[in-house]
């Protein structure tokens, strides 16, 4: 009977995932909270399950106090020796480290990312994330070269999972990281940006990574380079975009170039891209 209820069990969980996914998140909280109150008989490991998609809920919300008292008690039972699948338990972990960092408790958190990372691997969806955040929290204490390294475990992680979004995104933060450390590495993360961003095929991904690349090509005074760059971040620009701080950019380099290789370089852009 022990069986057949924890079979049923497993059941209502699966359709309280599908309330979730197509929105009646109300209709999956009555699911979990009936679980918790002691409505319906249920092992620790549903319990643990529940109290985790309510924790989930609830930070959807903002109600991160909520948030914080599931998590809490779901991970009491896993300190208590309940399993679950380690994926579930590896997103926990990382969403619960998130909250720990927006309130500043980064010791707290860089645990809880180190545990996200030492639970799952090949099925954590926030691996290449949590360790980006670790490199977040390591730069603010000034250590570089380890933050550059947690940076490339989440960028090896990206290549691997063939995320874009994550790759522009790391790529930018290395070239960010070694201005002053090692800038003669800043160029090469600004174009492997620049090729990931073109990937995602997400015009406002491109069209910051051509900012960046003209920023790095203005400060070196590589004027024409400079340009050309923000002449393709103009282009790619979406039409609802403000594309103000472009055209100021623009402004400053005519300045320092003559108006026919202004001419020429916005022809080969408008002909070419």
């Amino acid at each position: 009977e022990r069986n057949q209820i924890e079979n049923m069990n497993e059941i209502r969980l699966e359709i309280a995932q599908i309330y979730k996914e197509i929105y009646k998140i109300n209709h999956a909280r009555v699911i979990y909270e009936n679980f918790i109150n002691k409505k319906s008989p249920a092992s620790d490991s549903i319990l643990a399950r529940s109290y985790i998609e309510l924790a989930g809920i609830e930070e959807d919300l903002s109600n991160t106090d909520k948030a914080v008292e599931y998590f809490k008690k779901a991970f009491a039972y896993i300190n208590d020796g309940v399993e679950i699948k380690p994926a579930a338990l590896a997103q926990a972990y990382f969403k619960y480290a998130l909250i720990l960092d927006d309130f500043n408790q980064t010791q707290a958190a860089l645990d809880f990312y180190q545990r996200s990372i030492r639970t799952e691997k090949d099925e954590n969806i926030y691996l290449s994330a949590a360790y980006t955040n670790i490199a977040e929290i390591i730069k603010a204490s000034g250590n570089t070269t380890k933050a550059a390294d947690y940076y490339k475990l989440g960028l090896k992680i990206d290549f691997e999972r063939s995320n874009y979004e994550g790759m522009y995104y790391i790529c930018l933060k290395l070239a960010q990281l070694y201005e002053t450390s090692l800038p003669e590495k800043v160029l090469d993360y600004l174009l492997k940006s620049l090729s990931a961003a073109k990937r995602t095929k997400e015009p406002i991904y491109i069209t910051n990574a051509y900012i960046e690349l003209g920023d790095y090509y203005f400060g070196k005074e590589s004027y024409t380079k400079a340009l050309k760059a923000f002449l393709l971040a103009k282009k790619h620009i979406s039409e609802d975009d403000d594309s103000s701080s472009i055209d100021l950019r623009i402004d400053d380099i005519k300045a320092n170039v003559s108006q026919d290789l202004i001419d020429k370089i916005t022809d080969e852009v408008n002909k070419n891209g």
